[in-house]
């Protein structure tokens, strides 16, 4: 990375790279270039998952940043779903990658801690998928007293507790 004068390590290189290609007439072209020198580097040349994922996220690879989290992550997987949340809510990366990475959290959770999974799932975009999902949660977890409330004696549903 020290071929460009001033530049010492790694993130001065990427940080160079990075303010060009905002700042001049490169722009996504620059960005694009950056992304896959720090793909073509790949991340044993950074030293650990967040070194690599960064400059990858800031670049614009943003689901290869996030997938990278979550591989080699040791809480990847909470990490990369809230990073895909963000990242959805943002437009940077499309929702059936943010969904992927919401269910697949949510699926991972759901035995534990049934109300965080639910939490999760309402992050799905479209109303009938959350439905599904929500009643898939509800058949596997059986959790209904924390998800869905319980009907008493006088046929009146009492809100779920949220467990």
């Amino acid at each position: 990375a020290g071929d460009e004068e001033g530049v010492e390590n790694t993130e001065d290189y990427v940080y160079c790279h990075l303010h060009r290609s905002l700042h001049s007439n490169a722009g996504e072209e620059g960005r694009r270039r950056l992304r896959d020198e720090v793909k073509g580097w790949g991340m044993k040349h950074f030293g650990d998952v967040w070194s690599y994922a960064l400059p990858l996220f800031l670049a614009g690879g943003y689901e290869d940043a996030i997938r990278a989290v979550k591989d080699h992550d040791d809480r990847g997987s909470v990490r990369s779903c809230t990073l895909a949340v963000v990242a959805g809510r943002r437009g940077l990366v499309g929702p059936d990658f943010r969904d992927g990475c919401v269910v697949q959290y949510a699926r991972a959770v759901e035995a534990v801690s049934p109300c965080v999974a639910m939490d999760y799932l309402a992050e799905v975009g479209g109303r009938q998928a959350r439905k599904d999902l929500a009643k898939a949660l509800l058949m596997n977890t059986r959790a209904y007293a924390d998800l869905a409330g319980v009907v008493g004696d006088d046929g009146v549903r009492a809100a779920a507790d949220g467990g």
